[in-house]
């Protein structure tokens, strides 16, 4: 199918560690995942 929406974090990288995008990345893709799954 084609994407309906985005999801995403906006912040400045520079005050990020590769750890913590990662931690943030997770985050958004399990949440992402959950509402999806609401949706059905």
């Amino acid at each position: 199918g084609r994407p309906k929406y985005a999801f995403s974090i906006s912040a400045p990288i520079a005050r990020m560690s590769d750890k913590r995008i990662q931690e943030l990345a997770d985050i958004v893709l399990r949440v992402k995942a959950e509402i999806c799954q609401s949706m059905k």
